[in-house]
């Protein structure tokens, strides 16, 4: 399957390159479904290792951990300082980071799966909670953000014209818009949903039993 789908995302790149020749590049191919299929399988993948694990092996999960850390940090190593890859249509780049982000996140979902001492320690905490509550909000107003950031000419600003310089601008805003999204737009329904309801209802009748 997952030698199906990366042969799959050569297609896409190739699709991609024989455009060029005819007119703006066309991104869809690259950043978009289909073409994103094997982010998803890298996760299908991971997801399948460990149910069908049959003991743990926490040096292993913990070596695997590592090293999808170490393929984030030199995937954002790699891209600092080379600005709007898609303004400048760099093809490489733009093929392989997300292939390259889907196979370190992957290795590092299944570590945290797995109960690895060192994952639990890095994503059981509130921060993180938090940020996978807003996720879907983060999700939706990074992609907005840094746009107006480049279009307005503040990515261009010598602080921040790096990757590094511009997250450290953008993340801050990302965060406060995403909570005031998901507080006045989500929450609202989470908590009227029927599986809130109930849960609700049995918290309530656990702490006040009837005499």
């Amino acid at each position: 399957m997952l030698v199906a789908v990366l042969a799959f995302r050569v297609l896409c790149y190739e699709l991609l390159l024989a455009n060029r020749a005819f007119g703006p590049l066309s991104y869809p191919a690259i950043i978009q479904l289909p073409g994103r299929l094997d982010e998803f399988v890298f996760g299908m993948l991971a997801a399948w290792w460990h149910v069908r694990r049959r003991a743990p092996t926490p040096r292993r999960d913990l070596g695997l951990m590592l090293l999808g850390i170490a393929g984030v940090i030199g995937l954002l190593c790699g891209l600092d300082g080379r600005g709007d890859i898609f303004a400048t249509g760099d093809t490489r780049w733009i093929f392989t980071y997300a292939t390259c982000a889907g196979a370190s996140l992957a290795l590092v979902v299944h570590a945290a799966a797995a109960r690895v001492r060192l994952a639990d320690r890095l994503f059981a905490g509130r921060t993180l909670a938090f940020l996978g509550t807003i996720s879907y909000s983060l999700y939706l107003w990074h992609s907005i953000v840094i746009q107006v950031a480049a279009r307005s000419g503040f990515s261009q600003w010598p602080p921040i014209a790096s990757l590094g310089g511009l997250a450290l601008a953008v993340i801050p805003v990302v965060l406060v818009l995403a909570w005031i999204s998901y507080r006045l737009t989500e929450h609202p329904f989470l908590i009227t949903a029927p599986a809130a309801r109930s849960e609700r209802e049995r918290a309530r009748s656990t702490s006040n039993p009837p005499r």
